[in-house]
């Protein structure tokens, strides 16, 4: 039974957003691709990948609320950003581990640096020093 109660558990923390972030993230990284690069499949990319880096993200938010999380709730700037690169790191692996749209399109490591870095530039800019809440879902604009 402690197995169960820790899957209804883990269900029950789980942000209920999740398929909001999904699409939002698909919809705008396709958006931002076509804008800028003016390639269909760099856009699908995009696309894709913001997609499981947003769904990747929601799965993994518990379970880092649970280790380092306040009695709020609350992540601090470093914690989150910590979060934002492991979260990256398992997207990137779970892409090129079941699909092959990494091949021809600079799908990378450098590509993940560079990406990882926006995000976190981003969302230090937008949110500073301040402690982040985790208890919604969050969708990645991803280049």
């Amino acid at each position: 039974m402690f197995i169960v109660d820790g899957i209804k558990s883990y269900g029950a923390s789980l942000p209920l957003e999740i398929p909001t972030a999904i699409f939002k993230s698909a919809v705008y990284s396709f958006g931002v691709s076509m804008l800028f690069v003016k390639d269909i499949r760099m856009a699908q990319m995009a696309s894709i990948g913001a997609s499981v880096v947003a769904l990747v993200d929601a799965l993994t938010l518990p379970i880092f609320r649970y280790f380092l999380a306040d009695q709020y709730g609350d992540l601090e700037w470093y914690q989150h950003t910590a979060a934002i690169l492991i979260n990256l790191s398992i997207a990137q692996t779970l892409i090129e581990a079941t699909t092959k749209l990494h091949e021809g399109v600079g799908f990378s490591r450098i590509n993940l640096i560079a990406v990882a870095g926006i995000i976190v530039s981003l969302d230090l800019f937008f949110y500073g020093f301040n402690k982040h809440g985790t208890s919604h879902a969050r969708a990645y604009l991803y280049p």
